[in-house]
């Protein structure tokens, strides 16, 4: 299962691998195996202090000691392109995939393993009911798919849920390109904070008439935002405040 993990986290020839808690090295060296160099993020001391004596003396492996939440992948990669992993804590998915919709200028490609039930949501097309916020800005920038499941039974000790193997390929160029990340994020989580609320109600702190909004951007107000697809909630984010 690492071997098959670490084959889609396989860079380009030049390229870095930029692994996000890197534990006790398990991925790491499969990490290895496929060439280049592996920036190995840990931020347990222990755990830092053990890759640090595991690796010693390799140019191929360099063991970072940060939160993961809190590097800068570009700076680190100092200018090479990379590509961002990690075997995600499902406490910090929701951080970590902020941070995947950061360096979608400049990855080749983020592949987190998540929480199954997480990963197929992230993955489901927007407009249908599986998707949600995060589904929408994500899917915005990158083309996301699942790769692999992997069972529970593939971990010590065995969680109590399966997992997935999220793959998000950045868009190059970006389909629906906006002007606003800020903008459109406050739009899909007013909508889908209240989703069961028609877009009318649920976006009308977004903008001063909200039915005139969504007629500009060609889209009933009394739909939901479940059923929006990406193209539709950019073209919402387009719209000025002042309608």
């Amino acid at each position: 299962m690492l071997e098959a993990i670490a084959a889609v986290c396989r860079a380009s020839t030049g390229a870095i691998t930029i692994e996000l808690g890197a534990g006790t090295g398990n991925l790491t060296d499969h990490l290895a195996s496929n060439g280049g160099r592996v920036f190995a993020v840990e931020r347990d001391r222990d755990l830092v202090a053990l890759l640090r004596t595991k690796y010693a003396g390799r140019d191929d492996v360099v063991v970072v000691e940060a939160d993961a939440k809190a590097i800068d992948p570009p700076a680190l990669a100092a200018g090479a392109p990379y590509v961002l992993c990690g075997n995600i804590p499902y406490h910090l998915s929701a951080p970590l995939l902020g941070l995947a919709l950061d360096c979608a200028a400049s990855a080749e490609r983020v592949v987190y393993l998540l929480q199954l039930e997480l990963a197929a949501r992230l993955a489901a097309c927007a407009g249908t009911r599986a998707c949600g916020a995060l589904s929408v800005l994500l899917q915005q920038r990158f083309d996301v798919r699942i790769a692999r499941q992997v069972g529970r039974g593939a971990f010590v000790p065995a969680p109590r849920v399966d997992s997935a193997l999220l793959l998000m390929q950045p868009q190059r160029p970006v389909r629906y390109p906006i002007d606003d990340g800020g903008r459109l994020s406050e739009l899909v989580h007013a909508g889908f904070g209240q989703r069961r609320k028609q877009l009318a109600n649920s976006l009308r702190g977004c903008f001063d008439d909200v039915a005139v909004a969504c007629v500009a951007a060609g889209v009933d107000p009394r739909r939901r935002a479940e059923s929006l697809t990406v193209a539709e909630w950019v073209g919402l984010s387009r719209v000025e405040m002042q309608s």
